[in-house]
């Protein structure tokens, strides 16, 4: 019995490399399913690439390209025909958040295995193990779900693993399967067989090589696959397909020669910033691609992508989101490479020929040595990157300053200050629950949770000229709240904030349901909210003059609101939202009750005698449909919303401008309030008091 429960343990003893693994999976697993239930996840990239992988499991047509964006199947991503069993046995909403943590978990583990058979070293290869799990680069495009080429790595370290074990058919299959992953695979698989060639040179020494007949299997495999799918996608989309985000139609360099245009937009836009994006990711490896030389004919493609292929703004060292995956299986195969090659090094007959046995043993003692601090630098190098940049980081809460500026900073990832499932998102997540199945949506773009069905849209690409069956928004994500999507055609310019007043304001829609400021709009409901959860909160202010107070510009959600003050002393206070007095407060029992009728931005300021003062607010009934035929309620402050379908961002800015901006002026307002919104979403909603008594079924 003794001896078994040994054998048990001598064999969970040799899959001890598992166990980073598994928590690097669990962690992550639990980091993406909370950014999915608290609203931190898009339809771009993730609805999308959810919807797609859907409608081709079960068989359902796109609907009109002109009432949406969302294909029914894209060439350049003939790998999602691969993934129909896993929808079809997995069909959940969360399932690619998990398997985009397995697709970066398993090469873990497939470097393992690389490394002990070229190294024949288990410490080397779990090092190599757990630096691709700390690689920072890897982070960033786990935490940007879903695309479809983070299974790139997969297949491409896989092909490498079994083509070192001499299974070359299997090998070859493995090669051709990374090359469905993306548009620009197949050039990375093209230039990989120069690289395969030149390797077996080496093998060969060793009497490891592969014969011609191997290689040339493997070859044509490799280049007919890849030949294959760049031919279909020119056919399908045009020369465009391969220009199209180099050389943008709209641009100076639309006209120009494409090595002008490249030039072009190297000078201009991404070359500083593709030079980090390069530097940032070879560094953490101790630049070993650079060094096993072989290995830069395959990377051509993706850093050449890194300099010419995307805008600067997105190819910061820092964040490097998706598009690392083209680089990191290949600079990791260097680096495991650099690491054989070192301990082969300076150590054959020339060497220790007449020389005594204990010199022989110095030397390798001190090869050792080197070696061991080669990967000792690299684990701390990549653990201080990981600390610093990746999402989940403990020391990323420190580079949150700036989100969007130059370093130090995040690069808009981080997950510190919003991380967690509050009150406010169960509740949304509720309001969600009441959608049928079969039923059409509208949604902001931060809610995939609606893309597995055939009819789910966002601002931006919904044209209010067709009724939809429900509309839900989040009004607490207030960039998503008040930015429609741009990149999609045709393209409607309304937000999520403009299209919920209209259907304030739409005789056709009722509110089905209103929690914390957030609406469920239903199409043909007339009764009162079938689910209601009001909005208690306190405002606080800031004194600004001798007599004057204001709270901080913010948005506030339509309903019928309690209004009391608590100051200290008997002064008389007169209370204004915007620029509407709304009464005069004599002391601090009075209640005076306001209706806003639509979403609007906007503050409460305060004149009066007073050292302090508190606004304390309470939800008492909720939004309700405004009759365009009839006046708004004098008791509102807020003039009557137009539905006159025009392009400003935000129309119903109220009369009162704090910053002294136009409503026509989009970008600058939207920054300004949504970095006010960093304060004012704690005080508005994450503070709120809600009582279970108030909520109404």
């Amino acid at each position: 019995m003794e001896s078994k429960f040994n054998e048990i343990g001598k064999k969970f003893k040799s899959l001890y490399f598992l166990f980073p693994v598994a928590l690097f999976s669990v962690i992550w697993c639990y980091v993406l399913i909370v950014e999915m239930n608290s609203f931190n996840i898009g339809i771009f990239d993730y609805g999308v690439a959810y919807n797609m992988l859907w409608r081709e499991a079960f068989g359902v047509a796109s609907y009109p390209s002109s009432a949406g964006y969302l294909p029914y199947f894209e060439p350049i991503k003939m790998i999602s025909f691969l993934l129909i069993p896993y929808m079809l046995l997995f069909p959940s909403i969360y399932n690619l958040l998990i398997l985009q943590v397995i697709v970066f978990a398993v090469p873990a583990v497939i470097l393992y295995f690389l490394s002990m058979r070229l190294t024949k070293s288990k410490k080397i290869s779990l090092i190599v193990d757990i630096v691709w799990l700390l690689y920072y680069p890897n982070s960033a495009a786990i935490n940007y779900p879903f695309h479809y080429q983070t299974l790139f790595p997969l297949f491409y370290l896989l092909g490498f693993l079994l083509l070192y074990l001499k299974k070359v058919k299997i090998a070859s299959a493995s090669f051709a399967i990374s090359a469905l992953t993306n548009l620009l695979a197949p050039f990375i698989l093209i230039l990989t067989i120069p690289t395969i060639y030149l390797l077996n040179l080496e093998m060969k020494k060793h009497n490891e090589g592969f014969n011609k007949r191997s290689l040339l299997l493997l070859s044509s495999i490799v280049l007919s696959v890849s030949i294959f799918i760049l031919v279909f996608n020119l056919l399908m989309g045009g020369t465009s397909i391969y220009t199209g985000q180099v050389i943008p139609r709209t641009s100076s360099s639309a006209n120009l020669p494409l090595l002008d245009a490249l030039w072009t937009k190297f000078v201009n836009v991404s070359g500083y910033y593709g030079f980090l994006y390069i530097l940032f990711m070879v560094f953490p490896l101790a630049f070993s691609l650079l060094i096993e030389w072989r290995f830069i004919i395959p990377a051509i493609p993706a850093m050449a992508y890194y300099l010419v292929g995307y805008s600067g703004g997105y190819l910061r060292f820092f964040y490097p989101m998706q598009y690392s995956v083209w680089l990191s299986p290949i600079v990791f195969l260097s680096f495991v490479l650099f690491i054989k090659h070192l301990q082969d090094s300076n150590f054959d007959s020339k060497i220790v020929k007449g020389k005594s046995s204990i010199l022989i043993n110095k030397i390798k003692s001190r090869k050792r040595s080197v070696i061991l601090a080669i990967l000792t630098s690299v684990l701390i190098i990549n653990a201080v990157l990981f600390s610093l940049y990746s999402p989940i980081g403990p020391l990323n809460e420190f580079l949150k300053e700036y989100p969007n500026a130059a370093p130090p900073s995040n690069g808009g990832y981080g997950l510190y200050e919003n991380f967690g499932v509050t009150n406010y998102d169960t509740n949304l997540l509720k309001l969600e629950s009441f959608v049928p199945a079969n039923a059409t949506v509208l949604s902001q773009f931060n809610m995939p949770q609606f893309s597995n069905r055939y009819y789910f849209t966002y601002p931006g690409q919904y044209n209010p000229a067709y009724p939809i069956d429900y509309a839900i928004n989040d009004p607490l994500s207030f960039y998503a709240f008040t930015t429609p999507v741009y990149d999609t055609n045709p393209y409607y310019n309304y937000n999520m904030m403009e299209l919920s007043n209209m259907m304030l304001m739409n005789s056709s829609y009722g509110v089905y349901g209103q929690s914390m400021g957030a609406i469920l709009f239903k199409l043909g409901y007339k009764g009162m909210p079938d689910f209601f959860v009001p909005l208690n909160y306190e405002l606080l202010t800031n004194k600004i003059n001798n007599n004057g107070f204001s709270t901080p510009s913010g948005l506030f959600s339509p309903g019928t609101y309690d209004i009391s003050l608590n100051y200290p002393g008997s002064s008389s206070v007169s209370l204004y939202f915007g620029s509407t007095l709304i009464s005069i407060f004599n002391n601090t029992n009075k209640i005076n009750t306001i209706q806003i009728p639509q979403y609007v931005c906007s503050s409460f300021t305060a004149v009066g005698n007073i050292s302090s003062l508190t606004i304390q607010i309470t939800q008492t009934a909720p939004a309700v449909h405004i009759n365009p035929s009839k006046s708004v309620p004098q008791l509102s402050v807020y003039p009557p919303f137009i539905s006159n379908y025009s392009n400003s961002l935000l129309r119903n800015i109220d009369s009162f401008n704090p910053y002294g901006l136009s409503a026509h002026d989009p970008p600058k307002l939207s920054k300004i309030l949504n970095a006010s919104l960093g304060i004012y979403r704690e005080i508005f909603f994450i503070k709120a008091a809600v009582k279970p008594s108030t909520v109404i079924r």
